[in-house]
């Protein structure tokens, strides 16, 4: 018997059946139909684990206390290849990026969907619901307010984005929203338009009215009226 025929053999270690090979079992086989496996069972837990003991990199899968997981335990990036060519990277800092891409400013890092409450200072409404969702960078929101117990002259903010709008105060404002449906809102003079912006770092709306030559806030006259109604969809940039 040969030295490699040995070390296959260890007794309750390895089993070689067929063109399956077992580890933990006597009886390897295929979950999925192939000809040729390697399986690994254990009590608990199961790990196969590749190093690299020259740079101190590894890599293992496995599964344990009922889930499945794949990991790197030094901190490297995890890729796939397609032809030799990068298609995917989870990032050691976390995001995925694509198709080579190494830096980690383009790596979506971010999913989530869900709802949050609109509010104005001083009013109360029948309907105050908003909801988001979110990919990397970029929140999307639907917002409607529907019957404002009372009326609210002066600058009027929607509080209560989900988000902070980015940090950039060359960009002011950072984020417009020119489409609002409106009811029981009174503009000024020669307004005729209402829009609102998200200022740097904020998570607030403001509301402007426009006259298609200048703009002013809600303070410069006008406001809500009692029974008002707005309603608005929009995407900002988050920080």
């Amino acid at each position: 018997m040969s030295k490699q025929t040995d070390l296959i053999n260890i007794p309750d270690a390895i089993t070689v059946s067929g063109s399956n090979v077992g580890i933990g079992t006597t009886s390897p086989s295929s979950n999925y139909g192939f000809s040729k496996t390697v399986e690994i069972q254990g009590g608990v837990n199961s790990e196969l684990s590749l190093s690299q003991t020259n740079n101190s990199k590894d890599w293992s899968f496995g599964v344990g206390n009922g889930n499945c997981y794949q990991q790197t335990n030094s901190g490297q990036n995890y890729s796939w290849y397609t032809g030799g060519v990068e298609k995917l990277r989870i990032q050691s800092g976390g995001g995925i990026s694509f198709n080579g891409d190494t830096a980690a400013a383009n790596a979506l890092n971010d999913y989530e969907e869900g709802t949050f409450t609109p509010a104005i200072s001083g009013l109360t409404f029948t309907t105050a619901a908003g909801l988001y969702v979110k990919v990397g960078r970029a929140c999307h929101v639907t917002i409607n307010m529907e019957g404002a117990n009372t009326s609210k002259t002066g600058d009027i903010y929607i509080s209560g984005l989900p988000f902070n709008a980015i940090t950039n105060s060359s960009l002011m404002p950072v984020n417009s929203v020119p489409i609002m449906e409106v009811a029981n809102v009174n503009l000024t003079g020669s307004y005729i338009n209402m829009y609102g912006r998200i200022n740097s770092a904020d998570n607030r709306l403001q509301l402007l009215q426009s006259s298609g030559v200048s703009h002013a806030s809600m303070a410069a006259g006008g406001g809500i009226s009692a029974g008002g109604v707005l309603r608005t969809s929009f995407t900002y940039q988050t920080a």
